[in-house]
């Protein structure tokens, strides 16, 4: 399991972290920061300069879920439920990170 250092593997190292620090964020932040949406700006342009290591369908409805967070559409027990998703989408994005480096 001694994964290849080149610029690729490397910059997705770091987003494996990025997705750690945002789910962190996440749980103990606010609903409206706005950390989240530049961390699915660098996952869109990761996603656009590396076709077919991520889904889009994933990178895009975590985008959305971001977005309906962040300009609060709803409160209460929807809220924590877009919560959920959100932190779920973080996560299955951060795994599929993982797994195209170390796998």
């Amino acid at each position: 399991m001694d994964p290849a250092y080149g610029a690729t593997n490397v910059t997705t190292v770091v987003f494996v972290g990025m997705s750690v620090w945002t789910i962190v964020s996440r749980v103990r932040g606010r609903p409206d920061a706005n950390w989240p949406l530049f961390f699915y700006l660098g996952v869109v342009m990761y996603h656009q300069g590396l076709p077919g290591r991520l889904h889009p369908y994933l990178v895009f409805s975590g985008v959305i879920s971001t977005l309906l967070l962040r300009f609060e559409f709803m409160g209460g027990p929807m809220l924590k439920l877009m919560k959920v998703v959100d932190i779920g989408l973080l996560a299955l994005i951060g795994y599929s990170f993982a797994t195209s480096v170390f796998l």
